[in-house]
């Protein structure tokens, strides 16, 4: 009966151990996780220009919605993607779902 009781603490105690140990790596790797994506964030920020996008006469326009400096304009939404790329290499655009179906750019 005392080995039963021994073996039995000695397995609960094993189960506890192991328990405690993946929880605290699995926490390690959250934070882990989170702080790439931080920096990742960071970094897509750094890239990131907010647009504004006007459409006037068959024309569209682009701004920067924090500055209000005009940016581009071409008659079409490829002629415009293909201008602000070749102004702003290797910056992303970012206009809002509201501003891209007011100009008829989404649906």
């Amino acid at each position: 009966m005392v080995e039963f009781l021994s073996i039995f603490g000695i397995f609960a105690l094993g189960f506890i151990l192991g328990w405690v140990l993946r929880e605290e790596m699995a926490k390690r790797r959250v934070d882990y996780i989170m702080k790439q994506l931080g920096e990742d964030l960071e970094q897509i920020a750094d890239e990131l220009i907010q647009i504004k996008i006007e459409r006037h006469s068959g024309q569209y326009y682009v701004f920067n919605k924090e500055t209000d400096e005009f940016m581009a304009q071409a008659p079409t939404r490829a002629e415009l993607e293909d201008s602000l790329a070749a102004r702003y290499p290797e910056k992303r655009f970012a206009a809002t779902p509201e501003n891209l179906k007011e100009v008829g750019f989404a649906k």
